[in-house]
């Protein structure tokens, strides 16, 4: 099948240039589906669109799926040397993935959110792509009724987040509003290539097509236990150091079980451990080792909050 190549511009950059993304269909049927990524810039989901690619044009697509790989071009020119930091806006410090279902007359990151917006709800169905601190491939919805869907996708835990207010949101959470299947998927960890996960992605991708009737596929994949929860709780160091991780993103842990060590940076003789306050998953971690007091450490899913479905 045919891939289909789309320039859509965006603004105009203070030298006068068009800036636009790309974006990539297959197929003129029903059901539509949308998938993005790189709303965040450095979050290295690109791998999995080229991955997604070459099996779609190969394979049997009832209805038609609208690829865009980069959909914001603004976050990925923010660099510090070869760093890309596209996470937070540099000009007014907001999310950029919070600023849907954005504004035609708003800030410029307002006005690419509701071109992006406008995009994806011509579909039946919206998949967005991230990457987080470091950790195993987990889903994200806004709301319970996107269960059905995202179960398909094979991942083993799901975290539920609301979102308050609907005029800062994420895209998920604009698409859920206007009654679209709505899914974001963390593919992994921040900025790195692991082979691995990009291929449960692209699996998980895939079954939420067929489950929504888009394509024909038969995953390799058993299918495994899933499990969902609405709680998050952080682990913030209690001082400045070097940290030495023991327990790893996607492991389980026992309250007072040792997650890591600081090695304090104000004695070379002391070790300070960083235990689980509660039995539970851990679904995050940092990616650095050096952290300055508050700096961020794990999140965890508490184990009693965890619910099967």
């Amino acid at each position: 099948m045919r891939l289909n190549k789309e320039y859509i511009s965006l603004f105009t950059d203070i030298s006068g240039n068009n800036i636009g993304l790309l974006s990539y269909s297959l197929g003129n049927g029903s059901p539509k589906a949308y998938i993005q990524g790189g709303i965040h810039g450095g979050e290295t989901t690109y791998w999995i669109f080229t991955r997604l690619a070459r099996i779609l044009k190969n394979a049997r697509v009832n209805g038609s799926i609208t690829l865009v790989p980069i959909s914001n071009p603004v976050s990925w020119d923010q660099k510090f040397y070869s760093y890309t930091v596209g996470k937070f806006s540099l000009t007014d410090g907001k999310d950029f993935n919070r600023n849907f279902p954005g504004s035609l007359t708003g800030s410029l990151n307002e006005r690419i959110a509701s071109k992006i917006n406008e995009i994806a709800l011509r579909s039946d169905m919206v998949i967005d792509l991230h990457t987080a601190n470091k950790c195993v491939p987990y889903s994200i919805i806004t709301d319970k009724k996107q269960l059905k869907w995202v179960k398909s996708a094979n991942f083993k835990y799901t975290m539920l987040h609301y979102f308050k207010d609907k005029n800062n949101s994420p895209l998920t959470s604009s698409a859920t509003l206007n009654g679209k299947i709505s899914i974001a998927l963390e593919c992994g960890s921040h900025d790195i290539y692991d082979s691995k996960h990009i291929n449960r992605c692209v699996d998980g991708i895939l079954r939420i097509l067929k489950k929504t009737g888009v394509i024909e596929y038969k995953s390799l994949y058993t299918n495994q236990k899933q499990y969902y929860s609405d709680t998050l709780n952080k682990y913030l160091a209690p001082e400045s150091g070097f940290v030495k991780y023991i327990v790893k993103p996607g492991e389980t842990c026992t309250k007072d079980q040792i997650l890591c060590t600081i090695y304090s940076s104000k004695s070379l003789t002391k070790i300070t451990k960083i235990c689980s306050r509660e039995d539970g998953v851990v679904l995050l971690a940092s990616k650095t080792h050096i952290v300055s007091e508050g700096d961020y450490l794990f999140e965890i899913i508490p184990s009693k909050t965890l619910k099967s479905y």
